[in-house]
């Protein structure tokens, strides 16, 4: 498997919540996955997600922090990609 030397933690928790490509059981488990990339997908996003994530592979770990904004007001999210402009 592509992701078979990838895991994940975020760092409230003292375990892996991903490990070697499979998703640990957790009280988070049903809301991880990876994807083809072996991204960390979370889905159904609260408040104890956000934090340092902590990505581990055979190449070394990096990390990417998680920051969740909330709205009462906001009826759609919209993804915007940065475009290069050209000189």
């Amino acid at each position: 498997p592509p992701c078979a030397r990838v895991s994940w933690g975020h760092h409230t928790y003292r375990y892996w919540e991903v490990k070697n490509g499979n998703v640990e059981s957790s009280h988070r488990a049903a809301r991880l996955s990876l994807d083809r990339n072996c991204s960390l997908v979370i889905t159904n996003i609260t408040a104890e997600d956000a934090g340092r994530y902590t990505c581990r592979s055979g190449y070394g770990s990096s990390y990417v922090y998680l920051r969740i904004l909330t709205s009462e007001h906001l009826d759609r999210v919209f993804v915007v990609n940065p475009v290069k402009s050209r000189n």
